[in-house]
């Protein structure tokens, strides 16, 4: 049919670039037939540009490349994770973990959410990553059907436009023969919030009760109301059949409370940190307190606790100075008297603390992190380190000797516990910290046991 593009697919044809002519005479065969081609045909180029940008022959590629990775290794299972197209730390972690797998040669599928298309499927081998897009669960499916073993690994669902619907695709893609793994990276399959804080950004403990809060609740494109039940009830569906993986004790008592009955399938697997700390001299006795708030700082994370704290210290020159290393949420304006230093180095912690003076560290989170790498980092340099008593960053600084915790009060004003926290005392607040109880610091060992079998190196799995 005249006009029209044809594709077997089912043809493999092997080209070898370069064979028939020298570079030389190529090169000058190509200008010359390449003009020729041009005055005859002038749509050519955009025909050739037009059909790589649509790639028609993208899903039988994807389908070709799925195929082979399930003929690679009998005894493993290809991972196949759910993840969001959002950055941070949750894929940051998800990157590492390929790349692990990559350096022993092994291929992973990633099924991400939250792009333009309700899905992005990529393949990702030694040879390359293949990526493409879709909005149809069933295609999802279909594709992902052509690997006969596979681990599926939910990541991270945030972004998508309809969470609920997540754990049923989950759910479909898990074979009988299948390994199915649950990360807590955040909260949301527990809830729509997906860090566990109400509509007025207020954390009031687990979510195994009801709650009539709307942030707790969702709304689906045909405006039908999903209750914090309903979504709980739906995301079990994949729990019951999956390890439920956490990466603090925290972490376990949030999923505990919500799914008590599959409390024997939470598995404990702390993180390590990802690199060496360097640890930081001392300041002096008489040195004037520096409050160094660090990491990158969204409203869960503590901006607001920051912006008042830095509104307190410029309005009456009272409190401890304070810097910011890392960034903040622009929603939040901090006065022009405050430093804010940007994204850092954590090889840059020693001429950073140097250059401000800083003296103490305060992590401001105000939702119950799963892990908190931030709080670990702090810990690390020796300096004494202020977090509220709530989720895994208020277990790490009460269990280390330099860390402070401090009282998470929903009725107080924050800002000004951390300033009573630091004009008191410190060898006073340094006597509240439990005795016996120390923070371990250790660095990242690479882990190349196939993913879903492995423990992480350097980490202790265990159920809980």
């Amino acid at each position: 049919m005249a006009g029209s593009t044809w594709a077997c697919r089912g043809l493999f044809v092997e080209h070898r670039g370069g064979e028939s002519f020298g570079s030389d005479e190529k090169a000058a065969l190509v200008a010359k037939n390449n003009a020729i081609a041009a005055r005859r045909y002038p749509g050519y180029d955009q025909s050739v540009q037009d059909f790589i940008a649509a790639d028609p022959a993208l899903t039988a590629r994807l389908a070709l490349g799925l195929a082979w990775v399930g003929t690679l290794d009998a005894d493993r299972a290809v991972p196949v994770y759910m993840a969001h197209a959002m950055g941070g730390g949750a894929d940051h972690w998800l990157e590492r973990r390929v790349a692990d797998d990559l350096e022993s040669g092994h291929p992973s599928v990633i099924l991400r959410v939250g792009t333009a298309h309700r899905w992005r499927l990529e393949l990702v081998t030694p040879q390359g990553r293949i990526t493409g897009y879709g909005d149809e669960a069933a295609e999802i499916t279909r594709l992902l059907g052509l690997l006969p073993r596979k681990a599926v690994i939910y990541s991270c669902g945030v972004g998508d436009p309809d969470p609920v619907d997540l754990p049923a695709l989950l759910v479909a893609l898990t074979g009988p023969q299948d390994h199915a793994e649950m990360l807590f990276h955040d909260y949301l399959p527990l809830s729509p919030s997906y860090t566990l804080l109400d509509s007025n950004w207020t954390y009031r403990g687990p979510v195994g009760t009801p709650r009539d809060d709307p942030a707790h609740t969702a709304r689906r494109a045909d405006g039908s109301i999903v209750t914090l039940q309903d979504w709980q009830s739906a995301w079990a569906a994949f729990a019951a059949r999956a390890d439920l993986v956490v990466f603090s004790e925290d972490s376990a008592a949030q999923v505990a409370a919500v799914w008590p009955d599959l409390a024997d399938r939470i598995v404990r697997r702390p993180h390590v940190m990802r690199h060496a700390v360097p640890r930081l001299p001392a300041p002096a006795p008489d040195a004037p307190p520096v409050l160094a708030v660090l990491g990158n700082i969204g409203r869960q994370k503590g901006a607001a606790v920051v912006q008042r704290l830095a509104t307190m210290r410029a309005q009456d020159g009272h409190g401890p100075g304070l810097v910011l290393i890392g960034n903040i949420d622009p929603a939040f304006d901090l006065p022009g008297t405050i430093a804010v230093h940007g994204d850092y180095h954590v090889a840059d912690l020693p001429q950073l603390a140097q250059r401000h003076g800083i003296t103490h560290w305060l992590i401001p989170s105000v939702w119950p992190e799963t892990f908190c790498f931030t709080v670990h980092e702090a810990l690390a340099t020796g300096l004494p380190v202020l977090a509220f008593g709530l989720g895994a960053q208020g277990a790490a600084v009460r269990a280390a000797e330099n860390g402070i915790e401090m009282p998470f009060d929903l009725e107080a004003d924050l800002a000004q516990t951390v300033r009573d926290c630091m004009a008191r005392d410190p060898a006073e607040a340094q006597a509240e910290i439990p005795a016996g109880k120390r923070a371990e610091t250790r660095t990242e060992t690479r882990d190349k046991t196939p993913a879903g079998t492995r423990k992480q190196a350097g980490t202790t799995t265990e159920k809980t």
